[in-house]
């Protein structure tokens, strides 16, 4: 179902759909639409409108929120751009390190040596497909000084994708995902 401003739906008791009901209210204030799925244990709000990609957030019943984020010019994105993203995310200063420091290295290179300088933890990640012999990478940068933001996973496609507990990072509130996520999202005017 799509939310609008105005519509409002009532969940099952002990499902996710009550704090995505409050994710969703916001996200419609900020002007970006809302397709929700409620699922027994999780609900996923896929945001419509996005100015620059497609986004979707999953809540579960236990406070996990997972925000994905796949910025539509994909690899041509700059890593000043997913930087500058990771860092408000996670509560950092801005990184006053130009990811063209490291020109020389490939985008999670960029973006994981800046953020790095920032005092961020920065973990490679490597998945193997044995069937197929195919091994995939990823960055995952948490911050060390905020822990209960949770971390973010950066894809050689430079899309975002960010584990948290809500109820933890955010002090049981979820509307604080979204006001850290619209400036992100929200269209340009």
């Amino acid at each position: 179902m799509t939310l609008a401003p105005t519509r409002t739906h009532s969940p099952p008791p002990g499902t996710a759909g009550a704090p995505a009901q409050i994710l969703a209210r916001r996200l419609a204030a900020a002007g970006l639409g809302v397709d929700v799925s409620l699922y027994r244990d999780t609900c996923e709000l896929t945001i419509l409108g996005v100015a620059d990609g497609k986004s979707t957030i999953t809540l579960n019943t236990g406070g996990r929120a997972r925000w994905y984020y796949e910025p539509a010019t994909g690899t041509a994105t700059s890593p000043a751009t997913l930087t500058a993203i990771i860092t408000h995310l996670l509560g950092a200063p801005p990184c006053p390190t130009a990811p063209a420091a490291y020109h020389a290295l490939p985008l999670k290179g960029q973006a994981g040596r800046s953020l790095q300088d920032q005092g961020l933890t920065v973990a490679l990640q490597v998945s193997e497909d044995t069937d197929s012999f195919e091994a995939t990478t990823a960055i995952e940068v948490a911050n060390p000084a905020r822990p209960r933001l949770g971390s973010i996973t950066l894809s050689d496609d430079a899309a975002l994708d960010w584990h948290c507990n809500w109820q933890t990072a955010f002090e049981g509130n979820p509307a604080t995902l979204i006001d850290l996520i619209t400036p992100i999202l929200r269209p340009r005017r």
